[in-house]
């Protein structure tokens, strides 16, 4: 089931999309989902959202999206921003794009974003290949 159709306009380079859509399918397979309905969108929905965020990795990417699924709880997590320097906890941000604005208007350098008990993003500029 290719995922070009939950793409709405976004637009990525052909190698992104590729491994997009083998997280994708890996993804529906598991959770044995057959037929494009409000299922498969939530979980294309949250595949583009890792890989817009800089996840290159079609294990990580479905296992990420596994993991949060199957664990309900963590819908109603709030996202909390590390910084990796201090090793202080911003938390209650109700997105990961407010986590992240909150790191560059405190010019925190170095960060990772939790949500629940799950690293959702790492940022070090220090490290040449980033882990998220």
């Amino acid at each position: 089931m290719p995922i070009r159709p939950f793409l709405s306009g976004q637009i990525f380079d052909p190698e992104t999309t590729r491994i997009m859509g083998v997280a994708f399918e890996i993804a529906c397979t598991a959770f044995r989902l057959a037929d494009r309905g409000p299922a498969e969108a939530i979980v294309a929905q949250r595949i583009i959202e890792l890989a817009s965020a800089g996840e290159r990795n079609p294990d990580l990417l479905c296992e990420k999206v596994l993991f949060e699924f199957a664990n309900p709880a963590l819908e109603l997590a709030e996202y909390h921003l590390i910084d990796l320097a201090t090793g202080f906890s911003h938390g209650g941000f109700k997105s990961l794009a407010a986590a992240r604005q909150y790191a560059r208007e405190e010019a925190i350098p170095a960060w990772q974003v939790l949500r629940g008990n799950v690293r959702i993003e790492q940022h070090d500029p220090r490290e040449a290949d980033p882990i998220c």
